[in-house]
């Protein structure tokens, strides 16, 4: 039997070095694909996060039950095969030449199988931070951190000295409505003092407990004074004070007091529940609870639609409708925002002892 050829030799040679080389590149997979994943898993927890707090708005204006889940962990599971195989075969003819073919074959494979961990937010705990008051510290915080002052004292604010915010009474009366526009007014000035430096807040830790205090500039124009005047007459407060001890009291309170009674986190998201634009349909089912026209008293509006908005800021389905924030209502995404930052803050994930739910979502 001849040999085979020598250009068949070089051949199969060739395609076995090829395929042995393929080999070690899939060990170079792993490295690339994470910043990839990192990011991918990363925007997918961001928006269904947003849209489960978008769900819950929703569900409070039709009085249904806020449920919250918690993301504990994500493990994700790479797996890479790779296999690689020579044939040859050789004929031999009447004059015992011999026609040979050589061949190879290659095969690949590339799995990934993500774990992720899903914790219920529930428990005595998180349903004593729901129902507690925000501290007032997470709404100056949060001020100073770069939020509107207005906007952060509109959503957590339940009432200053004897000056309330809108109450939680279905229907806004002409007196809601009165007391809704002079806090108002005491939150477009006070914003317009800390843009002009003219008050500040600050925190006493030598006492006990520590303190907070607000402290009205001296020797200021005009204009501003007279706005510090229309401040102090507005609260009740001592007009020849500059000084006044923040407190959550709400009797006996003394002329150099201001009482701070901020709304709890179901009470932030129970007044921004009320921006919910509810179908014309489901009125008329009695689904929900006429409460008139908010319109304009709440910074917040979500809209709904019986079809899919498409590329909306987020976007949640809830009884045949879509229910959405639209990207260039960004009154609307400011308010959500500061939501998320205080559910962040006052009711975090508990702790459990074991994943409630694991599920593999791979193949």
């Amino acid at each position: 039997m001849r040999r085979m050829k020598s250009g068949h030799h070089l051949a199969l040679l060739t395609v076995v070095f090829l395929l042995w080389c393929l080999l070690p590149a899939c060990t170079r997979f792993g490295p690339k694909g994470v910043p990839g994943d990192r990011f991918n898993y990363n925007e997918a927890i961001s928006r269904s996060q947003k849209e489960q707090m978008l769900l819950n708005l929703v569900r409070l204006r039709y009085r249904d039950i806020p449920e919250f889940l918690s993301v504990s962990s994500v493990l994700t599971q790479y797996t890479y095969t790779g296999s690689v195989g020579t044939q040859g075969a050789a004929v031999l003819g009447e004059q015992m030449g011999a026609a040979s073919n050589v061949g190879g074959s290659a095969n690949i494979g590339y799995t990934e199988r993500p774990t992720i961990t899903y914790t219920p937010l529930s428990g005595s705990e998180f349903s004593r931070r729901m129902l507690s008051a925000i501290p007032t510290e997470m709404i100056f915080g949060a001020s100073q951190a770069g939020w509107a002052t207005d906007l952060m004292m509109l959503i957590g604010l339940q009432r200053m000295n004897s000056v309330e915010n809108s109450s939680f009474s279905p229907v806004p009366s002409p007196d809601d409505l009165d007391r809704l526009r002079k806090f108002r007014r005491l939150l477009e000035i006070s914003r317009t003092l800390g843009e002009q430096e003219g008050i500040e807040m600050y925190r006493d830790n030598a006492e006990t407990p520590a303190l907070r205090y607000l402290v009205i500039e001296e020797g200021l124009d005009e204009d501003t004074k007279a706005l510090v005047d229309e401040f102090k007459r507005v609260l009740d407060l001592d007009p020849g004070l500059s000084v006044f001890k923040m407190t959550d009291r709400l009797t006996q309170r003394g002329p150099d007091e201001i009482t701070v009674h901020p709304r709890s986190l179901m009470g932030v998201m129970s007044f921004l529940s009320r921006g919910v634009e509810v179908p014309e349909e489901h009125r008329e089912q009695g689904w929900v609870v006429d409460m008139g026209s908010w319109e304009g008293l709440v910074p917040f509006r979500i809209r709904s639609s019986e079809e899919n908005p498409g590329d909306v800021f987020v976007a949640v389905r809830y009884h045949d409708h879509w229910f959405y924030i639209d990207h260039a209502d960004h009154e609307s995404k400011r308010a959500f925002g500061l939501l998320i930052y205080i559910f962040e803050l006052q009711a975090p994930a508990t702790t459990a002892a074991a994943p409630i739910l694991t599920l593999p979502t791979g193949p």
